[in-house]
C-alpha cells in the first residue's frame, strides 16, 4: 500500500509539472509571440501614428486643393504666382532675381 501512496504522488507531481510547463508555453505565446499582447500593442500604437499621419496629409491635401482651386479661378492670384514663385512674367518685361539670402 505504501507503494502504490507513492506512485500517486509521483503521477500527481509529474501531472502537475507537465500542467506547469503547458500553462507558461501558452501564457509565453499569448504574451511574447507574434499574435501576443505585446505584438497587439506595438501594432496599435502604430496604428494611432498613421491615423494622425493621415489626418494630417488629409489637411494637407485640403490646402493644396484649395490653392489649385485658385490658381484656376482667380486670374489676378495665378499671374501673382506666376511672378513670384516661378520668376515669371510677359514678353515685353525684365525679370530682375533677387537673392534674399
Amino acid at each position: 500500500m505504501y507503494e502504490k501512496f507513492e506512485r500517486i504522488s509521483l503521477v500527481n507531481i509529474l501531472q502537475n509539472l507537465v500542467f506547469i510547463f503547458l500553462v507558461s508555453v501558452f501564457a509565453h505565446s499569448m504574451i511574447w509571440s507574434d499574435v501576443g499582447f505585446l505584438r497587439y500593442h506595438k501594432l496599435k500604437s502604430k496604428l494611432e501614428e498613421k491615423q494622425v499621419e493621415l489626418q494630417q496629409l488629409e489637411q494637407e491635401v485640403v490646402v493644396v486643393q484649395k490653392d489649385i482651386y485658385r490658381w484656376e479661378t482667380d486670374n489676378f492670384y495665378s499671374q501673382k504666382m506666376a511672378r513670384e514663385e516661378l520668376q515669371m512674367g510677359y514678353s515685353d518685361e525684365v525679370v530682375y532675381l533677387i537673392n534674399k539670402h
